[in-house]
């Protein structure tokens, strides 16, 4: 940012630059965190599996022997993932999008998919613009994916399985923890999404939704260009999906 100032004028310039983001973990890497046939014959579904924790999931799954069904929103980035599963093992897309899951769950039932296990990764940009104390669109847009998304892709999800059981990893965040007031609409519909979560438990036998807390993790939505503390992806998310994959032991592959 700069100061300018001319005959007649005097302002401010600000400039930036997208941050290219952390390189993702080596293959050999990823293997070490997972037993190779921990999840053989497992096909989770990962939504939203084309960038950060969905993708670091996808690379863990498909390494401990699951086939993971990707779900993406656009393809050419689902391309790119699907690439770095591959390299550990197996792996298939299947477009899915949280706002309006109809079409995806079609997709599912027309692929036959009989997995246990789903990943709810969905997320829109976190880090945004502050201009005002409370920002409506900013929460609708929130509440749009972690409650409103969740809620329908769960319910389609159970309809789909039709009586079987269902387990759902849906990531909350330490921020909840924290009065922090550059995410004040994230920390409210996370909050929500919370208590959705606990509902859902109540109505629902055979649901089982797994809501942990996590801390910063170094993904493309937390780079910043100054240092803050944060957590490589794949070491936080290795014992969870090793929870989440051994909650149904009756799973079957696709």
């Amino acid at each position: 940012q700069m100061a300018v100032n001319g005959p007649g004028f005097a302002g401010t310039v600000a400039a930036f630059t997208e941050h290219p983001g952390a390189e993702p973990a080596a293959a050999a890497t990823i293997r070490s965190l997972v037993p190779s046939e921990a999840f053989r014959g497992q096909s989770p579904l990962i939504i939203g599996a084309t960038s950060g924790l969905g993708s670091v999931s996808a690379r863990l799954l498909a390494a401990g022997g699951a086939c993971p069904v990707l779900g993406y929103r656009d393809y050419a980035s689902v391309d790119a993932v699907l690439g770095t599963v591959l390299q550990l093992g197996a792996g298939k897309p299947v477009p899915f999008d949280a706002t309006d899951p109809a079409e995806g769950l079609e997709e599912l039932a027309a692929m036959g998919w009989s997995g246990n296990e789903v990943y709810y990764f969905a997320s829109p940009r976190i880090f945004r613009r502050r201009i005002e104390p409370y920002q409506a669109e900013d929460l609708r847009d929130f509440l749009r994916i972690f409650v409103d998304g969740f809620y329908e892709t769960v319910r389609g999800l159970l309809e789909l399985r039709d009586g079987e059981a269902l387990t759902i990893f849906y990531p909350s965040t330490t921020a909840l923890d924290e009065a922090t007031a550059e995410l004040f609409e994230y920390r409210i519909a996370k909050q929500a999404g919370e208590e959705l979560c606990q509902r859902l438990r109540e109505k629902f036998s055979l649901l089982t939704i797994i809501s942990d807390r996590l801390p910063r993790l170094a993904t493309r939505q937390t780079i910043t260009f100054v240092k803050v503390p944060d957590k490589r992806p794949e070491v936080v998310m290795a014992p969870i999906v090793r929870r989440v994959q051994a909650s149904n032991s009756s799973s079957s592959p696709p």
